[in-house]
């Protein structure tokens, strides 16, 4: 047991297992490559995936399985929408139809309640000071009280 004015000197390695070593690979094969038709989708145009969409999108899931794809895009989309079918998992799906029908415009609606909105590098009067910090404490005191 160690007394209190000792320090420990070795280093407990971190997660599990050894420390790396300097020049140690721990991954020598890499990330593993994208498969061609999903590589062929993100490189797609939007056009292109707008087609192969429409191409499997509005069809049967029976129908779906008979379509051969023209393309590696379209075997990407036919793989997405498969999968989706089978699975329900929206991820690949959802990032599918935001390339295809855009994404949704989002909004973020900040409010002060009729109060000035004062940025940082907007000099304060002294007055405006009081009165920010007078409506700080009445809003604590009326949530402490």
């Amino acid at each position: 047991m160690l007394a209190k004015n000792e320090i420990k000197t070795k280093k407990k390695p971190r997660g599990k297992g050894k420390p790396i070593q300097k020049g140690e690979v721990r991954n020598p094969t890499g990330r593993p490559k994208l498969p061609e038709e999903i590589r062929a989708m993100k490189e797609a145009s939007t056009q292109q995936l707008i087609e192969s969409y429409y191409k499997f999108g509005f069809a049967d899931i029976k129908e779906i399985s008979k379509v051969q794809p023209d393309n590696l895009i379209e075997m990407g989309v036919k793989q997405t929408l498969s999968n989706f079918a089978n699975s329900g998992e929206v991820d690949h799906i959802a990032k599918l139809w935001d390339r295809v029908l855009g994404k949704p415009m989002e909004s973020i609606d900040v409010t002060s309640k009729g109060d000035k909105v004062s940025f940082a590098g907007e000099k304060l009067t002294p007055e405006e000071r009081r009165n920010i910090l007078n409506k700080l404490r009445e809003s604590i005191d009326t949530n402490n009280g």
